[in-house]
């Protein structure tokens, strides 16, 4: 059974567990399309983004600040592929 088939948790806590790890490890290829499965399953930008603030005491500024620019990259690429 795939992990993300498991019903144990909702899929917006799913993307929040991905994302989150992601972050930490510096793993920010992936993020994007974590951020667009996010947004899919009824997350909002805002909530993403509280997500990332929580993250600073833990592990830092600067891999938040690259993980919001992933953000705006990808909320940019939603935009341009909607218009």
């Amino acid at each position: 059974m795939a992990i993300f088939q498991r019903t144990t948790i909702g899929s917006d806590w799913k993307e929040i567990a991905v994302i989150s790890s992601l972050i930490t490890m510096g793993q920010y290829e992936q993020l994007g399309v974590h951020y667009v499965m996010a947004l899919r399953v009824g997350m909002t930008v805002e909530q993403i983004k509280g997500v990332l603030l929580h993250l600073v005491p833990c592990i830092g500024a600067p891999r938040v600040i690259s993980a919001f620019n992933v953000l705006l990259d990808t909320l940019e690429e939603i935009r341009e592929k909607s218009s």
